[in-house]
């Protein structure tokens, strides 16, 4: 009798840390999902960069201190993008020769 009690409450043990297990898998893919941004295409962060110049420019339209903001800006940008490992040097300079014309 104790034999079967020893079994018993062992595979009690082994089902509950299963069910345990299979519950805290289903919590972590579940919250892994919304977690995760919006990947971008390269489309994507182009069309950010120029709203980003044409909001600049609305907002210092024909003002010295454009040039200065747009040249900041520029900057950054091109910084960003060639951290980006899916740029390569020569989209790089097209992009921000762009948006230096926008």
């Amino acid at each position: 009798m104790d034999i079967l009690n020893l079994i018993l409450l062992f595979l009690s043990f082994i089902a509950s840390f299963l069910l345990v297990k299979m519950f805290m898998r289903r919590n972590i893919k579940s919250s892994s999902k919304k977690d995760k941004p919006k990947a971008l295409s390269k489309n994507d962060i182009i069309d950010g960069y120029k709203d980003q110049i044409r909001a600049l420019n609305k907002k210092y339209s024909k003002n010295k201190v454009l040039l200065k903001k747009k040249r900041e800006l520029l900057k950054t940008i091109s910084q960003e993008l060639q951290r980006n490992i899916f740029f390569e040097q020569k989209e790089i300079t097209f992009i921000i020769n762009n948006l230096a014309n926008l």
